[in-house]
């Protein structure tokens, strides 16, 4: 008896003994592992800082490049041989080829050359305007709108307005109701700068509120669109919506204060 129990003091010692090991063994594994992670993800995220500084030096150097060969290519006779391609020695004055081709030089060049053309009038417009289209900038304008990102596809909208890109105008369409009422707004304010007229007041589906009817009010001045189409749309719509009401009534206002009042909710 006295042997039993002692067998089953050295038992219960061992299977004590096992279950510690085990156990140190999960937390040295568990251990190893968090460590492990823990590194790859500094390691991960100094690289990606490190990308992101060095993307925007590029990008910074690539923006300053092309605005100087932009501000140097206006001041270049109309020649339609020009492109401003660079074939061999390097000069501020021309591009390599790789900007021609590269689609996110392309994008930042874009970029530049809407930034430029809104800064100008006249026959420099008309110049850049065609530089951009003999480039074929436009693909990437229509990638821009095709992006995930809101932000590229605003700035799409609004290259389509700048340089009247009247063949995009189904894709501005799909935006006109979106769930994203400012990319919402900016397709209501291409179209009425593509349309220069009312038509897109009747196929929106939501109602505006002060600050979008603002937008809208301001685009139809700035546009100089005939406001007295407003009563044939709010005669022809079949919405519950009243910032038909409000827009109408609104250019019926004599000063800037009363049409404020007037584009407020009720």
């Amino acid at each position: 008896m006295l042997f039993s129990q002692l067998s089953g003091n050295v038992n219960d010692a061992l299977l004590s003994q096992d279950g510690g090991d085990i156990s140190l063994y999960y937390i040295l594994f568990f251990g190893f592992g968090f460590a492990s992670v823990s590194i790859f993800m500094i390691l991960f995220m100094v690289w990606r800082r490190r990308k992101c500084i060095v993307d925007k030096v590029i990008e910074a150097e690539l923006i300053e490049k092309y605005q100087d060969f932009l501000t140097s290519f206006l001041l270049l006779p109309l020649d339609e041989s020009f492109l401003g391609i660079q074939k061999s020695d390097r000069q501020s004055s021309r591009l390599d080829s790789k900007d021609i081709q590269d689609p996110y030089r392309r994008r930042i060049l874009a970029d530049q050359i809407y930034l430029l053309h809104s800064q100008l009038s006249g026959q420099q417009a008309v110049q850049l305007v065609n530089y951009f289209f003999g480039l074929g900038l436009q693909e990437e304008i229509l990638n821009m709108i095709n992006s995930s990102n809101w932000t590229n596809k605003v700035k799409g909208m609004q290259m389509i307005q700048a340089f009247e890109l009247v063949e995009y105008v189904d894709k501005i369409d799909e935006y006109v109701n979106h769930s994203n009422r400012d990319l919402s707004i900016h397709a209501i304010v291409v179209r009425l700068s593509l349309d220069r007229s009312l038509a897109v007041l009747s196929e929106i589906n939501y109602n505006l509120n002060t600050w979008e009817c603002h937008k809208v009010y301001d685009a139809i001045k700035r546009f100089r669109i005939d406001s007295t189409d407003l009563l044939d749309i709010q005669s022809s719509a079949n919405t519950g919506f009243d910032f038909l009401n409000r827009l109408t009534d609104a250019f019926n206002m004599p000063s800037k204060s009363k049409v404020d009042k007037k584009l407020q909710y009720v």
